[in-house]
């Protein structure tokens, strides 16, 4: 008991609870303090016992997720312009995403195994949830184990900026912008992306 309570406390400042806050482990805590210690009835001497060590597999598996995943950057559209317009050797792949959206969310794992298996592809997620949500994204994010660099892009008035992405734009989501800044070749899709068909829109501008 001595050793589950140092570990939860180490832990504690760490997590902050962001991974944990929606399933009331509070709640768990208390009453395995009140009655776990000295808990010794024939029938079940071990069900506190089995009790902390599925909390504590718990917590390792949200500590080592939490760690991993990408947390968003809160930024402007310069940012995103910036990605578009700079030459370098690999491909962007550029998807408008919100964590409301049920096709955009469906279609993340796509951009994750793009990026992850895909030499000369730079995948970045450009989440448009309201900016002072940003620990909500995060904690999604953790969730999701999601890898890909990820930016929450502030700037609520659309109108100013989606043409800049592609003139064709009517405002949907999910969007994504694959370009080849050497050559300048690009392509766009307002639409949820099938699978393998990522692979076939990057060859296709490479």
């Amino acid at each position: 008991m001595d050793f589950f309570c140092c570990f939860f406390q180490s832990h504690y400042n760490y997590l902050n609870f962001k991974v944990f806050r929606g399933l009331k482990f509070n709640l768990f805590i208390r009453f395995y303090k009140h009655f776990g210690q000295g808990f010794e009835h024939p029938g079940f001497p071990n069900v506190f016992y089995t009790m902390k060590k599925i909390f504590c597999f718990l917590l390792l598996s949200a500590s080592y997720s939490w760690a991993h995943a990408q947390t968003a950057t809160v930024v402007k559209f310069d940012r995103i312009e910036k990605i578009m317009k700079t030459q370098t050797d690999e491909v962007q792949v550029i998807n408008f995403w919100a964590t409301w959206c049920a096709p955009c969310v469906k279609e993340l794992p796509l951009f994750e195994k793009l990026g992850a298996e895909t030499p000369g592809v730079k995948v970045t997620l450009v989440n448009l949830d309201f900016a002072d949500k940003v620990e909500k994204v995060n904690a999604f994010m953790a969730r999701k184990n999601i890898k890909s660099e990820t930016v929450l892009l502030d700037e609520i008035d659309y109108n100013t900026w989606i043409d800049k992405v592609d003139a064709s734009w009517q405002g949907a989501i999910p969007a994504t912008l694959i370009v080849n800044t050497r050559t300048g070749t690009r392509k766009f899709v307002e639409r949820e992306l099938a699978d393998g068909e990522l692979q076939q829109l990057v060859a296709s501008v490479k």
